[in-house]
């Protein structure tokens, strides 16, 4: 199944679904769901790299990945205004997915200028842990992997 801001109906195939919706957008994303169901092994975001999309996708996809799956964020390093302008990082950068990333790490708590605070807990309570991962190319591009604990893990 594949997420897009336009269509690409070109990609539709037996084995391929397209839908059009905006990624920062709760009741797109919504009639996704809705049409298609959760439960997925893994979700990939490699979307509009903003701010607001990273942290409104994760904070509304994460609870339709299967427990024991994985939610990925591709191009992380867009929190980084210094190399990569436009994506919606704010003075000091605590509105930033990389900043909300490390608060998790350094204290197993989610907050998000973007996300409920139903979304918050939601996160901080089911994901088993974050990785994040720097590649030495020429974007130093950043990637986080999350992974959703069991049913058996949940705190």
């Amino acid at each position: 199944y594949g997420i897009d801001i336009f269509p690409k109906a070109e990609m539709d195939s037996d084995r391929v679904r397209t839908f059009v919706a905006d990624q920062a957008d709760r009741t797109q994303l919504a009639a996704f769901i809705d049409r298609f169901g959760g439960g997925y092994d893994i979700i990939v975001d490699d979307g509009g790299h903003s701010m607001e999309m990273q942290q409104v996708s994760l904070g509304y996809l994460f609870r339709y990945v299967k427990p024991g799956g994985y939610y990925v964020i591709e191009d992380v390093h867009t929190s980084l205004p210094e190399r990569w302008s436009g994506f919606g990082v704010e003075p000091g950068g605590g509105n930033s997915t990389l900043a909300m990333l490390n608060g998790f790490i350094a204290s197993g708590r989610v907050q998000s200028p973007y996300l409920s605070g139903a979304e918050e807990k939601h996160l901080a309570r089911s994901i088993e842990y974050c990785n994040l991962f720097s590649r030495n190319n020429r974007f130093r591009s950043l990637t986080c992997i999350l992974k959703k604990r069991t049913a058996a893990e949940k705190r």
